[in-house]
């Protein structure tokens, strides 16, 4: 999947602040929001252990864990609807994008 800004601002415009596994979301090298680049993500491992982990990811590893939520049929929150999204998509999104798997929900 190609950068696209659209997508970049569903994922990171529809409320990630509200996951209580992500500690932070920083956008790094002109990106923000609404513009598709490179995101430093704190949030807290997978096996819930009070660890917080830091990593960098790019545009293209956001879109790629779009894909897989887009194509994969998950279940969350009454459905995962991209065509529509809100904070329980961006959850979906962002737990493939970090933990490689939807681990909470």
């Amino acid at each position: 999947m190609s950068v696209n800004n659209d997508i970049w601002a569903d994922i990171f415009g529809s409320g990630y602040e509200y996951l209580d596994w992500i500690e932070s979301i920083r956008f790094k090298n002109g990106a923000d929001w609404d513009v598709a680049g490179e995101v430093a993500i704190s949030y807290v491992s997978q096996d819930d252990d009070g660890i917080v982990l830091d990593e960098v990811f790019t545009a293209e590893e956001v879109f790629k864990a779009y894909e897989v939520i887009d194509t994969s049929g998950y279940q969350h929150c009454g459905g995962c609807d991209l065509s529509d999204p809100d904070v329980c998509t961006t959850d979906m999104v962002l737990q493939q994008l970090v933990y490689g798997d939807v681990i909470f929900g």
